[in-house]
């Protein structure tokens, strides 16, 4: 099963998980934020070919609780850790390029579609990007708050985030987050784990999620489908293709 990009290692004790990354930042930026992610050991490891290891107490997979058929309720409380311990800070005061990321984002979707061939309007996929609203503040997020990146704790019922993640074409603003969010609402875990073969989009959830974050949910949707796009290169062809119709039907209604 690859619910994620599918780069990293893990090895697994009784009561800890240890991860092998290339995303050299994680293991830090989730120890500056011990609220809203899983805690994290000190000791952090090098290997051989550049990667960083650490260490994390074996929680469970959110995923494996969730009935397919219905919302992913526990990005609720997700969202509230995101909402309380992240954005609320600010990474940058003073005027900004409330537009600086789109160029790359552009260039990027332009490369994902052409170097996988993807069956994707490339011009909606432009419009969408180029509608994407400015950026006012820089705020910390999480980047990849999917239900499988949720886990809890089961004698303490905590719940907290792992792998964050970062771009250098995706702002910080906290409607990445919460289209990454929508893309679960797509029943992403579901469809990876083979459960559903035509995902539906839980809109009144999605919508619920929006209200709760006090963000926009029209501009949510727009990120939900930069998100699709960027993960597409990493499924099979049948999730790939599921999704391609996904990406599809929202250009039907676009407006």
């Amino acid at each position: 099963m690859n619910l994620g990009r599918g780069q990293s290692r893990f090895t697994f004790t009784d009561v800890s998980v240890g991860k092998e990354t290339r995303e050299l930042y994680q293991p830090s930026y989730m120890r500056r934020f011990p609220q809203a992610f899983i805690r994290v050991e000190e000791k952090d490891e090098l290997t051989r070919d550049h990667r960083i290891k650490y260490w994390m107490p074996r929680w469970s997979d959110m995923t494996l609780c969730a009935e397919p058929n219905t919302p992913p309720y526990p990005l609720l409380e997700g969202l509230l850790l995101l909402k309380n311990e992240l954005w609320s800070h600010k990474i940058q005061d003073g005027v900004i390029d409330g537009s600086y990321f789109k160029d790359d984002l552009n260039t990027r979707m332009r490369e994902i579609i052409f170097v996988n061939q993807l069956k994707i309007d490339e011009s909606y996929i432009l419009e969408v990007v180029d509608s994407l609203p400015y950026i006012t503040t820089s705020r910390h997020i999480h980047g990849d708050p999917t239900l499988a990146n949720l886990l809890y704790n089961e004698r303490s019922g905590d719940v907290r985030w792992i792998d964050p993640l970062m771009r250098s074409y995706i702002p910080n603003d906290p409607l990445v987050d919460l289209g990454k969010m929508f893309q679960s609402c797509w029943q992403y875990e579901s469809v990876i784990r083979g459960l559903v073969e035509y995902p539906r989009f839980f809109k009144t959830f999605a919508q619920q999620l929006a209200e709760l974050a006090e963000l926009s949910f029209a501009d949510a949707q727009k990120w939900c489908v930069i998100h699709l796009v960027r993960l597409l290169p990493y499924q099979d062809e049948r999730v790939r293709s599921i999704y391609e119709n996904v990406i599809c039907a929202t250009s039907l209604t676009w407006t």
